[in-house]
């Protein structure tokens, strides 16, 4: 048995790609499996020795749906990318039915590519685990069972439902991290879509925030405008006006400090204004990454609530494990898992400065209350999950 992990968007360490990599290939090394990682072409060198991975992919997962001037142009080109990944998959010599094929965050063209394969292979098919992952603003219709939405990237999914052949006699399984995302999934794909334990593990028991005498807000991750980072701005301006907030301070990430280059110049002359704004540039090791979450007494995420509405956070995941209170956008998948871990959190129902403000006043005006809570809640989730292991699941669940 060998444990095969497919990323055709693993490129760089900033975003979620890299550390999902390190965290499941380490869980299958603990499990005495051994791996081998393919990743999109363009990774990056450092990357290519410290993963041993091997450069493969021509497209990355988002390419496809970067083509959006019309639904004509981004079913052209998923075709595209279809055809240039179900090439690359049947190029991958010394396939064995014993083996894991591991494959994260797939798109609707990976998708596709990924269910030919495998009925090509018939009989002799590996064990093969999708990870859907995906922003959805999809809307059921419970009376009449249908759905709708006017993205065109959820209206590629909701194709992809209506033509994605059930793959019978093969061990082809469907997975997502939450169970609501696995719900809305397998709705709109029409096939069962598991739910797995989160691979962001729980590494160590949280610590108990209560009274302390300074609160330090953060964010931190690779940061896009469907994130809220253009809000920074002017939730950064509402605090420097706020009275009796002396113990307040910000630290704010951003991996790829050149993509919204306007916003990070906005913060950068923050900075300069008042000490008790940081920022933190570039990608992170994982080391420090985890160190950078710790430091944060409140994350914010100030996500686009329709965006977040059929995604999670694997932000929010990490924080609750740190004891850090939560702000969330309402009705998202993010506020459904806190809201089932029984936390105390705030959301924000409109995407605006001033929604989110507020939420945050809540929580600074009461962290004692939140902050209990919040251990409480993280203290158990590091009882029932520190010891996870996605890939033993896997054998479990599926082999």
């Amino acid at each position: 048995m060998r444990f095969i992990y497919l990323d055709c968007s693993l490129i760089k360490t900033a975003g979620h790609h890299y550390n999902f990599c390190k965290r499941i290939i380490g869980m299958a090394e603990e499990a005495n499996i051994p791996v081998k990682i393919l990743a999109n072409s363009s990774l990056e060198t450092d990357l290519i020795e410290e993963l041993n991975a091997v450069p493969y992919f021509r497209y990355h997962a988002y390419w496809a749906p970067s083509k959006l001037e019309s639904m004509r142009s981004a079913l052209t080109a998923m075709e595209t990318v279809r055809q240039a990944t179900l090439e690359e998959l049947m190029g991958i010599s010394g396939i064995r039915s014993d083996d894991i094929i591991y494959v994260n965050s797939v798109l609707p063209a990976q998708l596709l590519a990924l269910n030919q394969w495998a009925q090509s292979l018939g009989p002799d098919a590996p064990t093969i685990i999708a990870e859907v992952f995906f922003k959805t603003s999809v809307t059921f219709n419970e009376q009449t069972y249908t759905e709708h939405s006017d993205n065109i990237v959820d209206n590629l999914w909701l194709y992809i439902g209506d033509i994605l052949p059930k793959p019978e006699k093969l061990n082809f399984n469907l997975i997502s991290f939450d169970p609501k995302v696995s719900d809305i999934y397998s709705r709109i794909l029409r096939q069962p879509v598991f739910t797995l334990t989160n691979p962001l593990s729980i590494l160590s028991p949280p610590q108990n925030r209560t009274g302390k005498k300074i609160i330090t807000v953060g964010l931190g991750g690779h940061q896009r405008y469907q994130k809220g980072y253009h809000h920074m701005v002017g939730i950064l301006c509402n605090f420097l006006q706020e009275t009796g907030w002396d113990n307040v301070r910000f630290r704010l990430h951003h991996s790829s400090p050149d993509e919204m280059h306007d916003v990070q110049q906005a913060l950068r002359e923050l900075t300069q204004l008042d000490q008790r704004i940081e920022l933190v540039e570039g990608p992170l090791t994982v080391d420090e990454w985890n160190a950078f979450i710790d430091s944060l007494d409140i994350v914010l995420c100030p996500y686009e609530p329709v965006a977040y509405k059929g995604s999670w956070s694997g932000l929010v995941r990490e924080a609750l494990s740190c004891g850090s209170p939560v702000i969330v956008p309402r009705d998202s998948v993010s506020a459904d898992f806190l809201s089932k871990k029984h936390v105390l959190f705030e959301d924000f129902a409109e995407w605006t400065v001033s929604d989110i403000f507020e939420a945050l006043k809540k929580i600074v005006n009461d962290y004692d209350r939140y902050a209990s809570s919040t251990y409480k809640a993280a203290k158990l989730l590091y009882e029932n999950e520190h010891e996870a292991n996605i890939v033993k699941e896997i054998i479990e669940k599926f082999i």
